[in-house]
């Protein structure tokens, strides 16, 4: 006698009603191939509601939980590759700008090869990406974008031309702690997504558990600051400002990897800005403060 285990009517029904689902948002977005509008359908321009996102089909759950672990140890590789080219010219030594870029892609195109072995077209739909293209190109820029964007967020004195010994000290021991935080913040706010990702959760339960983590990694910073304080006590005078203003600015780097595979309204990935602590786009510098008579004005314009 084999054993058949128990199959709730409920769970059959609800399998049928997210196959239906990923069905119905694969022709929509076919559709919207055929028309042209995909690039305003972009997943991330408009992200589900954290009440209607999970949990979803096993093997979505797989590929969710793959690529996402994958997205972040390719976001701290890259991070690592770039720091270390940032710290040879602080310590007189030389990068190789085209070693650099080889690595990074490399990393990248693992991460690519990843997503492909592990998720299928109607998965990717069921977790809000319109299809294996799209979802590359997130995971491409929760790696490799994010990770460029908090070096250049604790890179920014030397971009503004605080060359000194003591100022290349204090840039890389707080890149090297700063790395440490983000991954901590990133694996600490993991199990959390995974649990409302495999999981029948109340939609009230859904907010509260991400508020509890976020409050959580808030009281951090408190402790942070001062271990980051203690790896440059010269902070404050090399970045000018505070070290709570940048570890805000690296948390919200980690929110930005988060919401490139977490797709739901409970993470915001913050767009360019002027004060983010981060030289974005045509910027010619971004201090992160609101000390306008500075070396870096508060409309991002270098004195």
């Amino acid at each position: 006698m084999v054993y058949q285990p128990r199959v709730s009517p409920f769970n059959v029904g609800l399998s049928r009603m997210r196959r239906a689902m990923a069905s119905s948002r694969a022709v929509c977005a076919a559709l919207g191939l055929l028309l042209g509008t995909v690039a305003v359908a972009r997943a991330h321009n408009q992200p589900p509601p954290i009440e209607s996102w999970g949990p979803f089909l096993p093997g979505t759950q797989t590929c969710l939980r793959t690529i996402s672990r994958a997205t972040h140890a390719c976001f701290d590789t890259v991070f690592a590759l770039e720091q270390a080219c940032r710290d040879a010219p602080l310590r007189g030594e030389t990068c190789d700008p085209a070693a650099l870029e080889r690595d990074v892609a490399a990393a990248d195109g693992a991460l690519r090869a990843t997503l492909a072995a592990a998720c299928a077209d109607g998965q990717l739909t069921e977790l809000s990406f319109i299809g294996l293209f799209d979802a590359g190109s997130d995971l491409t820029r929760g790696c490799v974008g994010e990770a460029q964007n908090a070096i250049a967020a604790l890179y920014a004195p030397a971009r503004a031309g605080a060359t000194s010994a003591e100022a290349a000290r204090c840039l890389a021991a707080a890149a090297s702690y700063g790395r440490k935080m983000m991954w901590f913040a990133l694996q600490r706010e993991v199990p959390v997504m995974e649990r409302i990702a495999t999981r029948l959760v109340a939609s009230d339960e859904k907010q509260a558990s991400i508020r509890r983590v976020n409050q959580e990694l808030a009281a951090a910073r408190a402790r942070w600051s001062a271990g980051l304080l203690a790896a440059c006590p010269s902070l404050e005078q090399v970045y000018g400002r505070s070290p709570d203003s940048l570890l805000r600015t690296l948390k919200q780097r980690v929110d930005c990897v988060l919401s490139r595979t977490y797709v739901h309204s409970a993470i915001a990935c913050l767009p360019q800005v002027c004060g983010n602590g981060i030289p974005e786009g045509g910027e010619a510098c971004d201090d992160g403060n609101t000390v306008d008579d500075d070396a870096c004005s508060n409309d991002c314009v270098a004195r």
